[in-house]
Parts: structure tokens; sequence; C-alpha cells
């Protein structure tokens, strides 16, 4: 269980430090919207690019406030809690990927 929650934590974190790492090395206008034709219909501040890692931690936290509930419900061990936790990794496996494409198309497409 403590190997899952090192993995949580790290996954839940991991899109902000990268994030704030390549946040120096972003144009200062990077696209913000694609249209059905993967053109560019609008363009944002690198500073944008925080969004989706701060909406990353906030998910991550609630998934573990649902996971702590989930103990409360269960009479004998801790199987909900699991199923919590390895649902939120799976989770935060979707955000880190949004996160790294987003940075990726960010470098790629300007």
């Amino acid at each position: 269980m403590k190997t899952k929650k090192i993995l949580f934590y790290s996954l839940m974190f991991l899109p902000l430090i990268v994030t704030l790492i390549a946040l120096p090395f972003l144009p200062n206008q990077i696209p913000a919207h694609y249209d059905l034709h993967n053109q560019v219909t609008r363009w944002g501040s690198k500073y944008e690019v925080l969004i989706i890692p701060i909406v990353t931690i906030l998910m991550g936290y609630f998934l573990l406030v649902m996971a702590r509930i989930s103990v409360k419900q269960e009479n004998n061990g801790k199987n909900n809690e699991n199923v919590c936790i390895i649902a939120g990794i799976c989770t935060l496996i979707v955000f880190n990927a949004m996160t790294y494409y987003f940075l990726y198309t960010d470098f790629n497409r300007v």
C-alpha cells in the first residue's frame, strides 16, 4: 500500500514540476484551442499551461479524500481504499498524459 501511495503522490505532483521546468522555455503565446481540422483557433498565454497540473493536484486530493471515506464504509479490511487508490492512479496517469501532450504540442506547433 505504501508504494501505491508513493506512486499516487508522484503522479499527482509530477505534472506541476515538469510544467514549471518547461515554462521558461515556452514562447509567450501558445496554441490554446484547435478546431476539427487541427487548426489553431485561439492563442493564449504560456501560463495557461499551469491549469492542467493544478487540476491534477486538486483531483488527486479529491481522490484521496474519497479513499479515506471509503475506508469508513467498510467494516473489515481496506479493499475499498485499495480500489480507490488504484482508480486514482489510473486517473492521474491520464492527467499526466494530457499534460505532456499539451506541452509537446506547445513546443512543436509554434
